[in-house]
């Protein structure tokens, strides 16, 4: 069951996109940073910041399944680490 949080979550990521001609446009990534961090203040979390070189690494990956989309995803492997897969090859 998908929790109020993801609901309100999802309902802010479909309000940043611009929707023009009938296509969604820009994403306002400013907004979702400051929604998001309404939620972490209300959990006394600290502030989200932007990574610029996350941001660089999220659209490599999505051109990389954009480009390749005959390719096969397995959802079987339990308790896959990307993040640490990848470490090296992004140079983080």
């Amino acid at each position: 069951m998908i929790g109020i949080m993801n609901i309100f979550l999802l309902f802010f990521v479909f309000i940043s996109y611009i929707y023009v001609n009938g296509q969604f446009c820009k994403f306002n990534k400013e907004f979702i940073k400051e929604r998001h961090n309404d939620f972490r203040l209300k959990h006394k979390a600290k502030p989200l910041q932007w990574s610029k070189k996350l941001e660089e690494i999220a659209t490599y990956e999505a051109n990389l399944i954009r480009d390749n989309s005959d390719c096969i995803v397995s959802s079987k492997q339990v308790d896959t680490n990307y993040f640490s897969f990848f470490k090296n090859y992004y140079n983080i």
